[in-house]
């Protein structure tokens, strides 16, 4: 049965893709308790209490399909990954305000000591296909922590997995089975598994400085661009072998998204400088 996937072309696919495609957006519908819609403490730097009181209606990660309209409301909340604090902010949308930070590390100078044990540079993220967990990736203690993001277990740490030296990014496969993270410091994808505890599932070998992973809709084929090398590849996600490549018209990428239709692959690369 023919499906539609991202045709490997050249340069003519690249085009900068929009800062929504990278925000990470769980909207809980229903009517939050009255403890979730008060206003925090401005001292409270614990996990925040944001559990629904009734089923969820979850948006998950952008780019959304073109035909489903996204109206924020007051139990939106996104979730960024904080490198200054080292936690995951979780912010109100609707009301423009932050309701706490889970806390992964510590700020500097603390991080710079030899003694310190915590996570260090959270600086991408990525959802689960269901929904419920988001990946922190944690470029300076080259780890990644998954969270709770429903709020039933209080957005606590449910795990963390060690990998290569200065990840990027972290993107499920549609199917959830699989967690691939953007090793940018090695010229590696690292898959882990998609369920609790995320262990290490196996490797793919691409060209140096992988910024970030994104999948065809059908989950078939998974593009990764570079950071470093003006080359995106593209792996098969089954057999995990680069099966084509893609010229980058930068060798700076960091991000990338795949259209839901499945027509497109957008890059994020750097301005073009202004003619002379």
């Amino acid at each position: 049965m023919a499906t539609k996937t991202a045709k490997p072309r050249s340069r003519s696919l690249v085009s900068a893709a929009a800062a929504a495609a990278l925000a990470l957006l769980l909207s809980l519908s229903l009517s939050p308790s009255p403890a979730a819609s008060a206003a925090p403490s401005p001292a409270a730097s614990a996990a925040p209490s944001l559990a629904p009181q009734g089923g969820l209606r979850l948006h998950g990660q952008a780019p959304y399909p073109f035909n489903v309209p996204i109206a924020a409301s007051s139990s939106d909340r996104i979730f960024l990954s904080a490198q200054t604090s080292n936690g995951v902010a979780v912010v109100d949308p609707f009301g423009a305000r932050l309701l706490g930070v889970v806390p992964l590390g510590a700020k500097l100078p603390e991080t710079l000591s030899a003694l310190y044990r915590g996570q260090a540079i959270v600086h991408g993220s990525g959802f689960s296909p269901d929904r419920r967990t988001v990946a922190a990736v944690c470029v300076g203690s080259d780890a990644v922590a998954f969270l709770d993001a429903t709020g039933a277990e209080g957005h606590a740490v449910l795990s963390v997995t060690s990998v290569g030296r200065s990840p990027h990014e972290a993107s499920w496969s549609p199917s959830g089975d699989e967690v691939w993270i953007a090793v940018r410091g090695e010229n590696l994808i690292q898959i882990l598994d998609g369920r609790r505890p995320f262990a290490p599932l196996g490797e793919v070998r691409v060209p140096e400085g992988p910024g970030m992973v994104a999948f065809s809709p059908d989950g078939r084929l998974a593009f990764v661009c570079s950071s470093f090398t003006p080359e995106t590849v593209v792996v098969d996600a089954a057999t995990r072998e680069v099966v084509a490549s893609i010229e980058q018209a930068s060798a700076f990428c960091p991000n990338l998204a795949v259209t839901p239709d499945g027509e497109q692959v957008r890059f994020l690369l750097p301005s073009p400088p202004p003619p002379p």
